[in-house]
């Protein structure tokens, strides 16, 4: 019993440690804005930026909010067939969800498979990863790192807005978590106190996948995303190891959290990198005229 307290906090150590450092290193050498894009022939005296600050403002924070509510109603035939293959997975996986929870009891059940679990289970823990990644955030605008400003305020919004819906879901529906051994078609409905009747989807795959969804996005890295994944994968695995959720509970909220972190990192991204640059230029002698440049 004395070591189950070490233990746990080894797990959440680790599991704050790999996101941590895993933030820091991909937003190293982003601690000075980019002046690649500024007009360098204009005349005017350049007013001091502060573009980390930008990544905070309540109306940015707005536009990613409305711009992900908002996407059904923007969903073209990709988005419609993406939307229908993955209720079509969910829907194949539920009819599998007894057999595959089989196959994950057979795995024998010993100390280190169950710590290196643990530190799945911590990395989709929003006890945690909320609290990390504000002080990410707060660090980034500490060191004017706009990068690590911004991925920081991604998360946050991904979990806040995925959390909803999955939460919504998981009320609504009242789909019994595999433990209880009523089956994995046990649905009774609006449950609102009843964690045992919260199985669906999975509150931790959201979470880590929101972080993975934003990372994608931020980064569009092969490395990054089966990095990332992994650790998704490790989460994935610890859920339904501990006999918490279905793999279709995993499923659907690893889609959830990956979309709409997806969604939001590329908005803003798009938002930044595309610019009019209205530069003055001279047509001919004594005749001064103005360019307009779109970047994108």
């Amino acid at each position: 019993m004395n070591n189950i307290l070490p233990r746990q906090l080894i797990n959440i150590f680790f599991a704050a440690l790999i996101i941590l450092l895993s933030t820091i290193h991909l937003t190293a050498g982003e601690s000075l804005p980019d002046k690649s894009l500024q007009d360098k022939s204009s005349s005017e005296k350049p007013r001091e930026e502060k573009p980390y600050l930008e990544e905070i403002r309540p109306a940015k924070i707005w536009d990613d909010i409305s711009h992900t509510v908002t996407f059904p109603a923007r969903m073209d035939l990709t988005d419609g067939l993406i939307l229908a293959g993955v209720l079509g997975s969910t829907g194949i996986l539920m009819s599998q969800d007894e057999n595959i929870r089989g196959q994950v009891k057979e795995i024998p059940i010993n100390e280190g498979i169950k710590d290196i679990a643990s530190v799945g289970k911590w990395l989709g823990d929003g006890r945690l990863i909320v609290p990390l990644f504000l002080a990410s955030g707060a660090g980034g605008y500490l060191v004017k790192n706009q990068r690590l400003v911004r991925i920081s305020v991604e998360i946050l919004e991904t979990l806040a807005l995925a959390g909803l819906t999955v939460q919504i879901l998981k009320v609504s529906t009242g789909r019994s978590r595999p433990y209880r051994n009523s089956g994995s078609w046990d649905f009774t409905g609006p449950s609102f106190s009843d964690e045992a009747f919260h199985s669906f989807p999975s509150g931790h795959a959201v979470t880590i996948s929101s972080v993975v969804g934003v990372l994608a996005g931020e980064f569009g890295s092969i490395w990054i995303d089966l990095a990332a994944g992994s650790l998704m994968a490790l989460t994935a695995f610890q859920r339904n190891y501990a006999d918490q959720h279905w793999a279709s509970d995993v499923f659907l909220g690893s889609a959830i959290g990956i979309a709409t972190g997806y969604s939001i990192a590329r908005h803003r991204k798009e938002k930044a990198t595309s610019r009019i640059l209205i530069t003055p230029v001279t047509l001919r002698p004594s005749q001064p005229g103005i360019q307009f440049t779109y970047i994108f």
